[in-house]
């Protein structure tokens, strides 16, 4: 019973333990739960399949990048995974971010990672301070926006930053800075 109820929990190490130490114990004593112990197993495997399987289309859904670190060709990146320049299709919805889209800026898209810096302080400083920072220094560094960019009144600045103390506390400090418009498309990079 223990094999089925880890089997069905995705407890595979637990699951298959338990499975054959039951299937040993049922031949030994002429015992039953064969079945339940079978079943334990199975799902053991199906737990495994599936796991392989989403690592698999992780691993095949990532960007291309070159040897600068410049995507060559589209996938998705955690968003604390983005880099100076990269372009995303679109941008993210207000709220957590935990992955984006990015694009080589040849293509179409709809916002570009401008510039990357890492917040200060060892403990979380806590939600409104962590915004006020973000968004002080991605205004500081407008700048790096070409001037073409600068002038464009449909592009908004927006942000990423570590939105909890778990996420500060995991050790990410660091704030990307996007310039994007949700109304248009751009083709090149946004920056000088």
């Amino acid at each position: 019973m223990a094999s089925l109820i880890f089997g069905i929990l995705g407890g595979i190490l637990f699951a298959v333990i338990f499975g054959f130490v039951a299937l040993s114990q049922i031949k030994k004593r002429n015992q039953k739960g064969r079945g339940m112990a079978i079943a334990g197993l199975v799902l053991s495997v199906v737990w495994l399949l599936a796991c392989g399987a989403g690592v698999a289309i992780s691993a095949l859904n990532q960007p291309d990048r070159d040897a600068d670190g410049t995507v060559t060709e589209e996938g998705t990146v955690s968003s604390v995974e983005l880099k100076l320049g990269d372009c995303l299709k679109k941008l993210p919805a207000e709220g957590v971010v935990k992955a984006v889209d990015v694009v080589p800026c040849s293509q179409a898209h709809g916002a570009e990672v401008y510039a990357v810096f890492n917040l200060s302080g060892s403990t979380y400083p806590g939600s409104d301070t962590v915004i006020k920072q973000s968004e002080d220094g991605c205004t500081e560094r407008v700048d790096a926006l070409s001037a073409e960019a600068q002038k464009d009144d449909t592009l908004e600045v927006y942000y990423l930053y570590p939105h909890t103390s778990l996420v500060w506390n995991s050790g990410d400090h660091s704030v990307s800075c996007l310039v994007g418009s949700e109304t248009k498309q751009y083709t090149g990079s946004l920056r000088k």
